[in-house]
């Protein structure tokens, strides 16, 4: 109840359903997975809902609201941001170790203790009250055995499925935007002009 009260955008009839699927322990587990920044970057690609509900990020630029961590420490002291003090710190820094670690979890439970719930097809099943057996909908990364969409074999031994983010929000391919970038694509350019 306290969650559904506080939830700026409650709605019942969703986020049940989504809480069990981002948590994988719905009847439908979505072959996608919602990467905290790069899906805050794509429902709010200029920060506006950050801006109104987290003051101390108005600051930033639209290419560091999402993701305050990676701002430059000169634009974050510009923007008067300490994390850790005016933003929370970052409770998960290895995001990519930690799914490892989550698919493996994932995995040592298919193969041990639910292995008989899982079907030939690498989908699990699962038996209701009635009696009545039904399939539940499995992310390619867990349906060991089976041929992916990419037509290899999966193997259940590494992640297949992750989102990424956008070329215009990619941060490999992100403009630098701080003093000493802009200061430094300056000089190359007079130097290419000779």
């Amino acid at each position: 109840r306290w969650f559904d009260y506080t939830l700026v955008d409650a709605d019942v009839a969703i986020n049940a359903f989504m809480w069990q699927n981002g948590g994988h322990s719905g009847f439908d587990q979505w072959n996608f997975v919602m990467h905290p920044v790069y899906a805050a970057k794509s429902c709010d690609p200029d920060g506006a809902y950050v801006r109104q509900w987290i003051p101390a990020l108005a600051p930033l630029p639209a290419e560091y609201i999402h993701c305050p961590w990676d701002a430059p420490f000169a634009l974050r002291a510009a923007s008067r941001l300490v994390l850790g003090r005016d933003y929370p710190a970052r409770i998960l820094t290895g995001l990519e170790a930690a799914r490892r670690d989550s698919h493996a979890a994932v995995m040592e439970v298919r193969r041990g203790p639910a292995k008989d719930n899982v079907l030939p097809s690498g989908h699990e099943w699962l038996e209701l009250d009635s009696g009545r057996r039904v399939c539940l909908i499995t992310r390619e990364d867990y349906r060991e055995g089976t041929v992916g969409r990419d037509g290899e074999l999966i193997s259940g031994d590494r992640v297949v499925t992750r989102q990424t983010a956008d070329l215009k929000r990619d941060p490999r391919r992100r403009e630098r935007t701080d003093t000493a970038a802009r200061a430094m694509a300056y000089a190359l350019g007079e130097h290419a002009r000779g």
